[in-house]
């Protein structure tokens, strides 16, 4: 899941290091065969001093949500 928030830091030239995450919500551990991740990052004007803030939704293909994190700082 993590990973997902590496573009947002590599496209700035940078090296992705992951901090910490606020949050971590599993809303279904029955995980099917396949499942899709998107992520965001929170406007520039909510990054932290040292980086981003990113969340990252995890869901099948109904739209179904598995699993959430959130409040994902990392340095860029």
């Amino acid at each position: 899941m993590t990973q997902l928030l590496a573009p947002f830091i590599m496209e700035k030239g940078k090296t992705f290091i992951l901090r910490s995450i606020e949050k971590v919500e599993v809303t279904d551990l029955n995980f099917p065969d396949t499942l899709w991740g998107h992520a965001t990052r929170q406007p520039e004007g909510d990054d932290d001093e040292n980086g981003l803030i990113g969340n990252v939704r995890v869901f099948d293909q109904s739209g179904k949500p598995y699993l959430e994190l959130s409040g994902s700082p990392s340095p860029f």
